[in-house]
């Protein structure tokens, strides 16, 4: 990739066989569109199918479950680059009411992608981590150096435990397999397309 230099990102990407994880989403809906403008065969993977996208583009759509290993080893088969865009999101009152079940379904779902990712020999992933991993005391704006060994914001800390563990799981994955992971911890990431639903 080449910072700056737009012509030659559309070349990196033309032909390139690319694999979005939650293609219908706010994060993965843009990656999509981009992807395409591009050049890449893409092929998006959600719960929802091509249908939740803002206009119909020319992308092969599966629509299933990635926590299911079948459905994650089907979807990652072939492809050169993997955009893990794929997650349980939700606002803040939801995440402190129900931290199990986003550290579980999210942590499943991370790691069922990763695997088939890593098996199916993808050269290429990228995950969206997030500053959830940074302990809840760490000084704002935080820095990459700051801590994730404490507590985590109360709020979201089921969340922000299923990040960790999966930072974590991939550095296993690169000790084992021929594999890049680029990591990139987002916040507060907002735009066209975003959900303001308080639950949500």
């Amino acid at each position: 990739m080449h910072p700056g230099r737009p012509e030659a990102n559309r070349q990196f990407w033309r032909g390139k066989r690319v694999l979005v994880a939650g293609g219908t989403g706010f994060l993965g809906s843009h990656v999509t569109r981009k992807l395409a403008a591009a050049g890449a065969g893409v092929t998006i993977a959600s719960r929802s199918g091509q249908g939740a996208l803002p206009r119909p583009l020319d992308v092969r759509s599966l629509r299933g479950d990635l926590r299911d290993p079948a459905f994650a080893s089907e979807c990652t088969r072939g492809q050169d680059v993997v955009f893990h865009c794929a997650s349980k999101i939700a606002g803040l009152a939801y995440n402190a009411r129900h931290p199990a079940e986003m550290m579980t379904y999210n942590t499943v779902l991370d790691l069922q992608v990763l695997d088939a990712a890593a098996r199916n020999a993808v050269p290429l992933c990228f995950y969206p981590s997030g500053a959830l991993v940074y302990d809840e005391t760490a000084a704002v704006p935080f820095t990459e150096a700051a801590s994730t060994g404490g507590e985590p914001l109360a709020a979201c800390q089921g969340a922000a435990w299923a990040k960790r563990a999966v930072e974590a799981a991939i550095r296993c994955y690169l000790a084992e397999y021929d594999m890049r992971v680029v990591v990139a911890r987002l916040s507060n990431v907002y735009g066209p397309g975003d959900d303001f639903r308080p639950e949500t």
